[in-house]
């Protein structure tokens, strides 16, 4: 490859305008057959606006096509096939990746991938990169918290694709329950409710094949008359954010140990047992 030229795919993007319109038409006319036909969240959509595969003939056809809603894909979620619902467009053991969505406005959006997706988002991201001048000599740094959340998966792998050095953010990261949880997440969700102080401790235990997370965390002296709804809010915040369950112990202000480094607040007891 020319690591000079300017286009990571110079066929598709000199292509002449109208050849473009074309090849887009001929890809949204696919990927919407194939949700129609495999989808029965989409199809039942589709069906309510009045609109099915064979009516998409041009690009202005396209404004007939319903939008999808965060809220709708809430609505589907938990049923089967579990947890994605009527919206999944192939069968469960396709999936090879499980993503959501920050879950910041509410309950998050699942997101099942198969490896062919991760490919595609991937490729999408390297025509990103390749413009903004990034090459293979290239290192490349991506703070985001290595998570379930779907942030910049694809953009790490494009970045790889491109044969740059890729430096992920390192913070402590450790699976628990099968999840990726980084300790920063934890804090960043304690110091942003009202009422909690600065300071907590988590410890990560396990009891044969179950594995616990107890946090423990200050409640500020104006606020202990609202410990019920400082926890169901902390609770809540958690489960959104790393997508994991905490037992939870609310202590009085000034109780827990005062640590000057942040990875003393977390405490793994599970390799302990392995020793």
């Amino acid at each position: 490859m020319n690591y000079h030229q300017p286009y990571w795919n110079p066929i598709l993007e000199t292509l002449p305008p109208e050849a473009l319109r074309q090849l887009q038409l001929k890809k949204f006319q696919r990927i919407f057959h194939w949700a129609y036909t495999h989808s029965k969240f989409h199809r039942a959509l589709y069906r309510s606006a009045g609109v099915a595969p064979e009516d998409i003939r041009a690009l202005e056809d396209i404004r007939r096509v319903p939008t999808v809603e965060k809220s709708m894909m809430r609505q589907i979620q938990g049923k089967d096939p579990h947890p994605y619902g009527d919206a999944l467009c192939v069968p469960l053991d396709e999936v090879t990746v499980f993503r959501q969505t920050s879950g910041t406005t509410g309950q998050p959006v699942y997101q099942p991938d198969t490896w062919q997706d991760w490919e595609w988002w991937a490729e999408c991201w390297c025509y990103i990169l390749w413009s903004q001048g990034y090459r293979p000599s290239d290192r490349v740094f991506i703070p985001f918290g290595y998570n379930v959340f779907v942030a910049f998966w694809a953009g790490h792998y494009a970045a790889e694709k491109l044969g740059c050095e890729v430096v992920g953010r390192s913070d402590d990261i450790t699976k628990v329950k099968g999840v990726l949880l980084a300790p920063s997440a934890i804090e960043e969700v304690v110091r942003g409710i009202k009422g909690l102080g600065d300071e907590y401790e988590v410890v990560v235990d396990k009891t044969g094949d179950a594995e616990t997370i107890r946090l423990r965390v200050e409640v500020l002296p104006e606020a202990q008359d609202q410990c019920t709804l400082i926890q169901s809010e902390l609770q809540d915040q958690l489960r959104l954010k790393t997508n994991l369950r905490y037992d939870l112990e609310i202590c009085g202000c000034g109780t827990l140990p005062r640590y000057e480094v942040k990875a003393k607040r977390f405490k793994d007891l599970r390799s302990k047992k392995t020793e």
